[in-house]
């Protein structure tokens, strides 16, 4: 009996890989760009006329169970639901740099 041979299967034989799927959806994607679509930066979608960002920070438990206190009794008062961040944006937007420069900001890190 004759000693049988392995055959060396290569890409050769078959031809190039065919793409996997992932390939697939990846490729016609970079394909696309065109140079003016990769030279204009992405910004978020406008709402309400604003550009929205989230903004994360640490106030501690006092300060939260005291905006919560806050929201829950101008909502109770006006009849009008408002959230955390409507109080928040409020204090960014009437907050000036003279409001800053008269108190000292150490006492308030953390």
């Amino acid at each position: 009996m004759a000693k049988q041979q392995r055959v060396n299967i290569t890409s050769d034989i078959y031809g190039a890989k065919k793409p996997d799927v992932l390939e697939k959806m990846i490729a016609p994607a970079q394909e696309q760009k065109t140079e003016e679509q990769l030279q204009e930066p992405v910004s978020p979608k406008p709402v309400k006329g604003r550009t929205l960002k989230q903004a994360a920070f640490a106030i501690g438990t006092d300060r939260e169970i005291k905006l919560d206190e806050l929201v829950f009794t101008y909502n109770k008062q006006k009849g009008m639901r408002i959230g955390r961040n409507d109080i928040i944006r409020y204090l960014i937007d009437s907050l000036t740099i003279d409001d800053l420069l008269r108190i000292d900001l150490r006492e308030y890190r953390k």
